[in-house]
């Protein structure tokens, strides 16, 4: 109640002091005509804040810098577009009186302002980065330290001049201030570019009057449609600083370094990697140009710019749709393999799969089959899914590899399995490769997916999709790329897969997806539907049945069963970039339906244990690898906070928090249904999540309890820190000793736990 009341006070006191000073000058006109300039300044001054605390799932990690040059990178791109604030601020304060008809006086610099504060006015715009780059000091914890083992060697003049030992002091604690000088790089070139500028201007100034009076020539017929009043304000040769050509000059120059990112950044053969954060910064800083620009003409009319761009939009859209060209966001769906087509084969149904598998292993040799389903968690689960893999392969071997029937993954676990499964040489993993895919699926894809936002879907939403670029090309096929290039077959597709599975060379994947008109699920998978699934009330849809004669690409399936909302584009199939019709349904993350793979795998199951029973294989091994714990939540200690906002958000928090538990309790009741329906078979389930490392022990205090990671501070997006990257290891490790022991004993010795059903008294 407090709050409320200081908040209610604080803007009664502020509206009282606008009002004071609106009646002296218009200072509310000059707040509107800025307005572009001021939000340009508050994403400055607010994206760290807001993504530290309020999205900390998916916006921590874009602070966190791995070199020195990615962080001056980054500094240098902040201070720059403080200076737009400042440049385009002041431009439009001065051009405002006359765009205006003069309606309004001109607005000056306080009299009691001290003139070195004018004169520097340069840097105390710059003040408005401290968040960003605070925020980036502080995260980036684990700068690449390879440049310090250069300067290890004391110089012989330095030892000469005694000063050997302070030089190696200097080494010793380079670390700690590599994140400092990152800012020195990226601050430095700053200053040297506001320096050149200046001097530029003053040293050509003859020069460049004569070059703004012939533009001033050449741009009065183009500005003769519009007034007078903006002819004036674009075109006055008597103003020395903050001039629109200048401005029109930094644009065309940020243009030109923007489409040279273009060129040089693409993900599908990148010459360099820059950080995620600086894209971001980059198209800040040309919508900063931009936007006052087309502001300050609209405005002498009364014409919001959001609306005129938002109108260009969907014009453009329209014409491309009455025109033919595919819109929205699409996914490429291939040919079969040739090889695929020569090659007759059966539909790999689950009957068919089990029984390809059951031919490899018989039951004396390999009586438990292990089944394998990984939940969503973006680059999260793709970690700690690679890591429990990769770890039980070390542990075991080809017992395990050997022992797998089939994965049903969602969402990021589909990455850590893609990354598994493509390494899989002649049946199992080389162990010289484990470590390196689980370094694979940890490596950030952040960086390319910005690059897509700020490229191709940034000019999709305004031309939608001319012929002059390929439809498929978004942020989902930058991703796409950025993961391609890490496997060792990148060019692998579904029925490359399938054929694989008939040769015994590889375990089956089923990727989960939903369909975003019925809802329905949608493996993406070599595997085909059964006649009787076909012809069921609720059937499940396979992609090889729906678009027959066509084939997919194990990272597009892979991408569209991770397609994280808004990260990712929700996509419909084309084929040589026109879209499927009449069946081209668009497919979203497989965690809208079933976030854990759960459905997917105990359908299977259904469908195979009457086989195994015939053969007499009763044991089944089900790991469940997700980042949580399936416990009860329970309720803050300090109660409800009622609060306006409840009243607008209540229903959605209640949907986004009823749609976790409502999957984990169904998953419950149909693992103990399966196990009702088939008493005399074995099915072990073992989970492995990740743990934080324990507070306290029982030993020192007996009411310590478990340890379990909060979901809120899990990364969702596609990057993780060192720190990050090193629990996850650290939790596989130290503490998933019993789930590891509990696999060994069923896998090695036939020892596997019979699974307690929910249905059974305790």
């Amino acid at each position: 109640m407090n709050s409320v009341l200081i908040t209610v006070v604080a803007l009664f006191v502020l509206i009282i002091l606008l009002l004071r000073i609106q009646r002296s000058r218009p200072l509310l006109q000059y707040l509107f005509f800025i307005r572009h300039s001021l939000l340009v300044g508050l994403i400055l001054v607010g994206l760290a804040p807001v993504a530290l605390y309020l999205l900390p799932n998916m916006g921590q990690n874009l602070f966190v810098i791995d070199t020195i040059w990615g962080i001056g990178l980054v500094t240098a791109l902040a201070v720059i577009a403080s200076w737009v604030v400042m440049f385009t601020m002041l431009l439009t304060i001065r051009s405002a009186p006359r765009v205006m008809l003069d309606i309004y006086r001109p607005v000056h610099a306080p009299r009691w302002l001290p003139k070195w504060v004018i004169r520097q006015r340069a840097w105390f715009f710059a003040l408005l980065t401290l968040p960003i780059l605070i925020a980036v000091y502080v995260h980036s914890d684990h700068v690449d330290q390879s440049w310090v083992t250069r300067i290890a060697t004391v110089p012989p003049w330095v030892q000469n001049a005694g000063y050997g030992a302070q030089w190696m002091q200097a080494v010793q604690a380079a670390p700690a201030w590599s994140r400092a000088v990152g800012l020195a790089v990226g601050i430095a070139p700053a200053w040297l570019l506001l320096r050149v500028a200046i001097l530029l201007r003053s040293w050509l100034s003859p020069s460049l009057d004569r070059i703004r009076a012939a533009l001033a020539s050449w741009l009065r017929p183009l500005l003769g449609p519009l007034p007078v009043s903006i002819q004036n304000a674009y075109s006055d040769q008597n103003v020395r600083s903050f001039r629109h050509d200048e401005a029109a000059g930094f644009f065309i120059l940020t243009l030109v370094i923007y489409f040279l990112g273009f060129i040089f950044l693409r993900p599908d053969a990148p010459r360099f990697s820059v950080p995620a954060l600086s894209y971001f910064l980059l198209m800040l800083i040309l919508l900063g140009w931009l936007l006052p620009g087309l502001s300050l003409i609209l405005d002498r009319w009364r014409v919001p710019t959001l609306f005129v761009l938002l109108a260009l939009s969907y014009i453009f859209w329209g014409v491309a749709n009455l025109s033919g060209y595919p819109t929205g966001h699409v996914y490429n769906v291939v040919d079969p393999p040739t090889d695929a087509l020569r090659r007759p084969t059966q539909p790999l149904t689950p009957e068919r799969v089990y029984q390809l598998w059951s031919q490899r292993h018989p039951v004396a040799q390999y009586p438990v089959m292990t089944v394998v389903t990984v939940s969503g968690g973006g680059i999260s689960s793709a970690t700690w899914s690679s890591q429990v893999l990769t770890g039980l392969q070390k542990q075991l071997g080809a017992s395990f590899s050997d022992s797998i029937l089939f994965f049903s993954t969602v969402s990021g676990g589909s990455v850590g399995v893609l990354n598994f499964v493509d390494a899989y040489r002649q049946g199992q993993p080389p162990a010289d490769d484990l470590d390196a895919i689980v370094t694979q699926a940890s490596t950030e894809s952040l960086s390319p997916t910005i690059w897509g936002i700020v490229y191709p879907d940034l000019w999709r939403f305004f031309l939608s999709n001319p012929v002059i670029w390929n439809p498929t090309h978004d942020r989902g096929w930058a991703l796409e790329q950025a993961w391609a290039n890490r496997l060792h077959h990148p060019d692998a597709t579904l029925l490359d897969w399938g054929r694989d599975v008939e040769d015994g060379l590889r375990p089956l994947v089923l990727f989960n997806s939903s369909i975003v008109e019925t809802g329905e699920r949608m493996l993406l998978t070599p595997a085909q539907a059964e006649s009787n699934q076909q012809s069921a009330r609720w059937p499940t849809r396979y992609f090889l049945d729906m678009y027959a004669g066509r084939d997919l690409p194990v990272t597009t399936a892979a991408r569209l069963s991770a397609t994280f909302p808004y990260v990712s584009p929700i996509a419909r199939p084309a084929f040589d970039g026109q879209p499927i019709e009449p069946n081209g349904v668009r497919l979203a993350d497989g965690g809208y339906f079933d976030n854990h793979g759960t459905v997917t795998a105990i359908e299977w199951l259904q469908q195979i244990l009457p086989l195994a029973k015939a053969d007499k294989r009763n044991k089944i091994l089900v790991l469940e690898i997700r980042l949580y714990d399936f416990l009860p939540r329970t309720p803050p200690e300090n109660g409800f906070q009622p609060n306006w906002t409840n009243t607008f958000i209540g229903p959605l928090s209640t949907l986004l928090g009823t749609w976790g538990t409502t999957q984990v309790q169904r998953a419950t009741v149909e693992w103990s249904l399966l196990q009702e329906a088939h008493p005399d078979v074995q099915i072990q389930k073992v989970a492995f999540f990740p743990r934080p490392k324990p507070r306290c022990t029982v030993e020192d205090d007996p009411t310590c309890g478990e340890e379990l990671l909060d979901p809120a501070t899990v990364p969702l997006s596609w990057q993780l820190s060192p720190g990050q990257i090193e629990f996850l290891q650290e939790s596989w490790k130290e503490r998933s000793t019993a789930e590891r022991q509990k696999v060994a004993a069923c896998l090695q010795r036939g020892a596997c736990g019979p699974m307690q059903s929910i249905f059974q008294a305790e």
